[in-house]
This record gives structure tokens, C-alpha cells and sequence, in this order.
């Protein structure tokens, strides 16, 4: 489903598995394999500043955290519906709950804590957040296609504009239409 380069290893996560297969990115040889939590789903991998990862688990509603030096998975967190994409930013991981398509929040979580401090609602089918500066982010939000014979119910594709200091919505664009990735 995704990869992610860290520390000069490439994680490979492995769509409908419970599986994180890690790579030398100088060798291409496998270094090790991260098993996750039985029916877990993983679908995305990300590093803070001590190397400590974040892995979203679609099936499991969770986040796992993952110790590399160990190669363990040491905590759990629940977050919202069918959690997507992640990203780390001042002290916090942002988790996009997709809810495959009826979703509309972004789960916060305290990376001190361990733990869920705050829920933002967004648009329909959160599906990926990225960094725009030192402070703020950008989700995208694909719309819902819900009666997929009428097309007519659909929601529209938009952006949620994200201050990750303050952890707040802080405005939208209509997009239309389904946009992806």
C-alpha cells in the first residue's frame, strides 16, 4: 500500500497482510519484518524525531506504536474509523479516518502521551494529509460516493487547511469532483 524511507530503510507496507517488510535502501536486501496486530490491515508507517514509528491499522481502528531498536510493537492507540495516512508535526501525529468513504475526522494524538487529545471533523473520506510548512497541514478529502448508481447523492472532493500548532481546522476548498492522492 505504501512505503517509507527511514534511517536508510525502506518500509514496505504490504496491503491486506499484517506485515511491514523493511529493506536496506543501500542493499535492497530484506533487513526484517514487522509483524502487526492479527487482522490489522496496515496501511501507512511514520517516524517522529526519535524514531519511534506510527502505524495505521484500517481494520483494527488503531494506531501502532513501534519500537524499531526492538522491532516490537509496544502500544495501541484507538483512533477513528478506518484510519489512513499519518503525519507527525509539533508533538502530535495527525491520522486521517477514512471510514472507506463515510469517514469525516482526523484523529490528534499527544506523542508525549501516547494518547488521543482531539478529533477534527473534515470533509467526506479523509484519505491523505501532508505538511504545507513548519505549522500547518493539508487534508484531502475525496467526497463520498454513496448510491454508486446515482451520482447525483455524491459528495464533493475538498481540502481541510490544518494549523498543527493549534490543532485546529483552519479553513477548506471545494475541489470537486472524487480527487485522489
Amino acid at each position: 500500500n505504501s512505503l517509507t524511507e527511514h534511517d536508510g530503510k525502506l518500509y514496505i507496507v504490504v496491503n491486506g497482510s499484517n506485515r511491514i517488510e523493511v529493506v536496506d535502501v543501500k542493499t535492497a536486501k530484506l533487513v526484517k519484518t514487522i509483524t502487526c496486530p492479527a487482522g490489522a490491515s496496515p496501511r501507512y508507517i511514520v517516524f517522529d524525531a526519535s524514531g519511534t514509528g506510527y502505524i495505521s491499522n484500517l481494520y483494527t481502528n488503531s494506531v501502532s506504536v513501534y519500537d524499531d531498536a526492538s522491532n516490537t510493537i509496544t502500544a495501541e492507540i484507538p483512533v477513528g474509523q478506518n484510519p489512513e495516512q499519518l503525519l507527525v508535526a509539533n508533538g502530535r501525529l495527525f491520522v486521517t479516518n477514512s471510514g472507506f468513504g463515510n469517514g469525516r475526522t482526523v484523529s490528534v494524538i499527544d506523542l508525549a502521551m501516547k494518547t488521543v487529545t482531539g478529533t477534527l471533523t473534515v470533509g467526506d473520506n479523509p484519505a491523505a494529509i501532508a505538511a504545507t510548512g513548519d505549522s500547518a497541514a493539508v487534508v484531502l478529502c475525496t467526497g463520498a460516493y454513496n448510491d454508486f448508481n446515482n451520482p447525483a447523492d455524491d459528495t464533493p472532493g475538498k481540502l481541510f487547511f490544518i494549523s498543527t500548532k493549534s490543532a485546529r481546522v483552519t479553513d477548506s476548498l471545494l475541489l470537486g469532483g472524487h480527487p485522489q492522492r
